[in-house]
């Protein structure tokens, strides 16, 4: 039982770091945009982000391994695309609307 409720938050940690990610990606690129200056932060987000890619990508290769017994590279793998997916989307638009 105590294991089911230690991977569940191990899933739920790896979740927010991923969403916290992606809001701190693109939000300087909208402040940017909105306001009409350059905060000068979108290069410290930049900095900030894929250290949290990687302790989400980490979370997720350790709950793979723990859930689908899969080989840990390959759920690192899925972990990257999974903090990636998200950025990248919610990235473009506001890419071409700030250019």
């Amino acid at each position: 039982m105590a294991h089911k409720k230690a991977k569940n938050a191990l899933l739920a940690a790896a979740f927010f770091m991923i969403s916290v990610n992606s809001i701190m990606f693109f939000f300087p690129y909208i402040f940017e945009w909105v306001f009409q200056l350059d905060v000068g932060t979108t290069g410290l987000y930049m900095a900030i982000t894929p250290v949290g890619m990687a302790v989400a990508a980490v979370l997720v290769a350790k709950v793979m391994e723990k859930v689908a017994a899969m080989p840990v590279m390959l759920g690192g793998m899925l972990g990257v695309t999974l903090a990636f997916a998200p950025i990248t989307l919610a990235l473009w638009p506001v890419h071409s609307l700030a250019m």
